[in-house]
This record gives C-alpha cells, sequence and structure tokens, in this order.
C-alpha cells in the first residue's frame, strides 16, 4: 500500500511540473489569461460608508433601521439612486438638507451606501 501511494505521489508531482514546465514549441511558460475587472463602485465605497457615519448614523442607525425623529427605514427603503442624491442634497421634512456641508461627490456617495443598506422583504418580513 505505500508503494500504490508513492507512484501516486510520483505520478501527480510529474504531472504538475509538466503543466508548469516552458512548452517546448515556443519556449514559454503557460499561463492563463484571466481578464478580471474590478466590479463597478455601487456601494459609495469607504468614502460612503464614513460619511454616513459621521452625517446619518444620528436618524438613521448604523443599519438603517433606527428610525429615529420620523427618519426612514433605508433596509425597506426602494428609492432610486437619482432620488436619494436628490433627498441628501434637499432634505425633506426633520432631514436636513446636506447640500450645504457635503459636495456632489460626497452626496453621491452616500446615496449609493444608503442602497447597500436595503434588505429584501422575505414574506413581509425584513432579511438581515
Amino acid at each position: 500500500m505505500p508503494t500504490r501511494r508513492l507512484l501516486s505521489g510520483l505520478w501527480l508531482l510529474t504531472l504538475l511540473m509538466s503543466a508548469c514546465s516552458p512548452d517546448p514549441k515556443s519556449g514559454t511558460t503557460p499561463t492563463a489569461s484571466v481578464s478580471v475587472a474590478p466590479p463597478p463602485d455601487t456601494t459609495g465605497g469607504l468614502a460612503g460608508r464614513l460619511l454616513y457615519k459621521q452625517n446619518c448614523v444620528r436618524c438613521h442607525g448604523i443599519n438603517g433601521d433606527k428610525c429615529m425623529l420620523s427618519a426612514r427605514n433605508l433596509q425597506e427603503s426602494t428609492l432610486p439612486l437619482a432620488a436619494r442624491v436628490a433627498l441628501i442634497q434637499a432634505g425633506r421634512g426633520k432631514m436636513p438638507a446636506f447640500s450645504p456641508r457635503l459636495n456632489p461627490t460626497e452626496v453621491e456617495a452616500v446615496a449609493r451606501w444608503s442602497r447597500m443598506l436595503y434588505r429584501k422583504p422575505i414574506g413581509g418580513a425584513v432579511v438581515r
């Protein structure tokens, strides 16, 4: 039995080494050509998260479900990005306008981050 394992191990090692050895015809080592594009930034990135924590957590909470001072539950919000940007810039009801203190890029980052807090309801309950 140990001889069989040894032979299997040697065969596997030989197979692996031949796969990584240079191609005798071209003299080059084969490489995998995989093109991996980074996913589009739909989260607002770190800037959106930090700006959200600085400006929104007080009323919406860290997970978007605090609902203080009649703040909407962001885990249930299906508001599109453009509407979120407009709402953050101009404010509504008790929510202040953030355009004086946040520039348009920062507002969009916060809006993108707030979309990531959405939890799709299953059977009427919010999924966490």
